[in-house]
C-alpha cells in the first residue's frame, strides 16, 4: 500500500459515512498512482490479510474487491444476500464458487462496515 493510498484511507474513516463517497473517488484514482519505489509497480493484494479469499487487483473489476481466481466481486455477492439469495442460490448459479467464498465475503463486507459511527461510550 503507497502512503498516498495510507492516508487516504485514514481521512476517509474520519469522515462522516454520507461524505465518504468524495474520498473514494480519489481513492480509486490514487491507485493507478505508481508505488515510490518502483515506478512500473501496480499496487495489489493476491489476497486481503485475514480473508485468503478475498483478492484486491488493479486490472481485475477496477480494483474492486473481488474473489481470489475469480471476476465476482464482494460487492455483488452482498447484493444477492439481500436480494433474498441463500448460499445454496449462489453457489448454483456460479458453480466455480464454494459456500465458504460467500461467507467469507460477506464476512469481508461487514468487517468493512464495523466501524463506530457516533463516539465510542468510554470505558469505565
Amino acid at each position: 500500500m503507497t502512503p498516498r493510498t495510507r492516508e487516504l484511507l485514514q481521512a476517509a474513516l474520519a469522515l462522516p459515512a454520507g461524505e465518504r463517497a468524495d474520498i473514494a473517488a480519489v481513492l480509486l484514482a490514487s491507485l493507478d498512482e505508481p508505488a515510490e519505489s518502483d515506478p512500473r509497480a501496480v499496487e495489489q493484494l493476491d489476497h486481503v490479510p485475514g480473508y485468503g479469499r478475498i483478492a484486491i487487483r488493479p486490472g481485475v473489476l477496477a480494483g474492486k474487491p473481488c474473489l481470489r481466481g475469480h471476476r465476482i466481486g464482494v460487492d455483488m455477492l452482498v447484493r444477492l444476500v439481500a436480494y433474498g439469495w441463500s448460499t445454496e442460490d449462489i453457489v448454483d448459479a456460479y458453480p466455480q464458487l464454494e459456500p465458504d467464498d460467500v461467507r467469507q465475503a460477506l464476512l469481508y463486507a461487514a468487517d468493512l462496515t464495523a466501524e463506530w459511527i457516533y463516539p465510542r461510550p468510554e470505558q469505565a
